[in-house]
């Protein structure tokens, strides 16, 4: 039996700053799991809370409040702009805050009696892949900011009509879409030594000597292309195999949310 190796997700909560029907929170999770390839196996989710407390509260009230609570990670806010434009407020760890307001009036605007709050309005889809570049250092939200329009230095009581996107339609580009790593048993494979099924693929002193493929019928089955890849057989004789997803196949279609 094929496995899909799936890493346990991270969980970014978001919480509501007004009242908001079952229909726009509906929404929101559909946008978000569009962006999380939710279909497949996110490394984000997303868990919207509502708390009568939070409501009409100014951000970074909430923000201390959590900080409060120990929950110092990222999170979201919905607010009433969010049902006509899609999207959220994202609001970074403290940590980050406190980082980019290190560099100075420059670049970050200071409020006495408030500890700094990064915020970014941002398109509900674009969450999921924003926050992946964000934890590993691959976007900077100061820069992100100023593609929206939003002057310098940052003020996080500066309005942001604008929201961040970054232009993708994620359910037609596939460029975004993970790979899936299994394990397959032997008899759910098909070895070859051939060199026209290893000369595409470089291990940087030419093809590998051996690739392996999943059998037509279980990659149909499991979702997945009928492609070579390199791999050695494990002590327990199974495979570990890094795939991809074939995005037609009814077993993945039938996960993927209609778009609002």
């Amino acid at each position: 039996m094929v496995v899909i190796r799936t890493p346990k997700a991270d969980i970014l909560p978001a919480y509501t700053t007004c009242p908001l029907s079952v229909d726009i929170l509906e929404t929101v999770r559909k946008s978000f799991a569009i962006g999380a390839f939710a279909h497949f196996h996110p490394r984000v989710e997303l868990l919207i809370h509502d708390r009568p407390n939070f409501h009409n509260k100014p951000h970074h009230e909430i923000r201390n409040i959590l900080d409060a609570e120990g929950q110092t990670g990222p999170f979201l806010l919905l607010e009433e702009r969010t049902e006509g434009q899609d999207a959220v407020w994202y609001i970074t760890s403290p940590e980050a805050a406190k980082a980019e307001a290190e560099e100075g009036v420059e670049s970050f605007k200071h409020h006495e009696g408030e500890t700094p709050l990064l915020r970014m309005w941002i398109k509900v889809a674009d969450v999921p892949l924003e926050h992946d570049n964000l934890e590993i250092g691959n976007s900077n939200i100061l820069e992100t900011l100023q593609s929206t329009g939003l002057e310098y230095p940052y003020d996080a009581h500066a309005e942001q009509l604008r929201a961040f996107t970054l232009g993708e339609n994620f359910q037609t580009d596939h460029s975004f879409v993970p790979p899936a790593f299994i394990i397959a048993e032997d008899d759910e494979v098909e070895v070859s030594y051939d060199l026209k099924d290893r000369r595409h693929i470089s291990l940087g002193r030419g093809p590998p000597d051996m690739v392996v493929r999943l059998k037509e019928e279980v990659a149909v089955r499991e979702g997945l292309k009928v492609e070579w890849h390199p791999s050695s057989k494990e002590e327990d004789g199974t495979w570990e195999l890094q795939m991809s997803y074939d995005l037609e196949s009814e077993r993945w279609r039938r996960h993927v949310p209609p778009q609002r």
